[in-house]
């Protein structure tokens, strides 16, 4: 009796195994994630407007439009349920607390310096190459209005910068951050921080979609050895 072995379709193991091995490398392409928010929650990671001072506080609402002053930029797809999300900005203090106009604007009025800080610190013992991304917005005006980074390894008792300062972004733009010093850590901590002087633009220093990351060193795929009369059809 003639047994008949099911001939080996290659190109439909190639077809799936290519799906596998793209899957296997675009999850190792994220690394291990050690803090992310995107604010749809509300602002529990958070700790708002400590220290400082004026009238142009940080808050976390969805709102974009105003009655008086310029609308907030849509954002782009990759941000969790654009383009009209929950995201951290600072707000026009005065006209919000009347009702309206509580989008990232501020009042040029009154200056101010607030910073919105992670309530709770992150281990980074054991991991190099720790990366900060997030987007922002804020159009400000270099030298005089601005947001910016800022880190402590410390537990907020000081800080340091962590990025330059933000002005002139009118369009939500991803900003991606890394530093030796964030490695290792076993407090690491960040704060955005607003600071406005009496001159600048719309849309005040606005951020969402925070994730803080330890990315991978390469991408890879390991079998044992595998002989071909192994594999069968389907």
């Amino acid at each position: 009796m003639k047994i008949e072995r099911n001939k080996f379709d290659w190109s439909q193991y190639l077809r799936r195994s290519g799906i596998l091995a793209s899957l296997i490398l675009t999850l190792n392409s994220w690394g291990q994630v050690l803090f992310s928010d995107n604010f749809e929650s509300g602002g529990s990671n958070w700790t708002l407007n400590v220290g400082g001072f004026g009238d142009n506080p940080w808050v976390i609402n969805n709102d974009y439009s105003g009655f008086i002053f310029t609308t907030t930029p849509s954002q782009p797809a990759p941000i969790t349920n654009a383009p009209n999300s929950f995201y951290l900005h600072i707000t026009n203090q005065t006209f919000c607390n009347a009702g309206f106009d509580c989008q990232a604007v501020f009042d040029a009025g009154s200056t101010s310096d607030y910073s919105a800080v992670m309530t709770n610190n992150i281990s980074t013992v054991g991991f190099t190459g720790v990366t900060l991304e997030f987007y922002y917005l804020c159009a400000g005006m270099s030298g005089f209005t601005y947001g910016n980074v800022e880190y402590s390894i410390n537990n907020g008792v000081s800080w340091l910068p962590a990025s330059p300062n933000y002005a002139g972004v009118n369009t939500w733009t991803l900003a991606s951050l890394t530093n030796p010093a964030w490695d290792n850590q076993a407090q690491l901590k960040f704060r955005f921080r607003w600071r406005n002087d009496l001159l600048g633009n719309d849309p005040a220093f606005s951020v969402d979609e925070v994730q803080i990351y330890v990315p991978t060193t390469g991408n890879s795929i390991t079998t044992d050895n595998v002989s071909v009369l192994s594999w069968c059809q389907g």
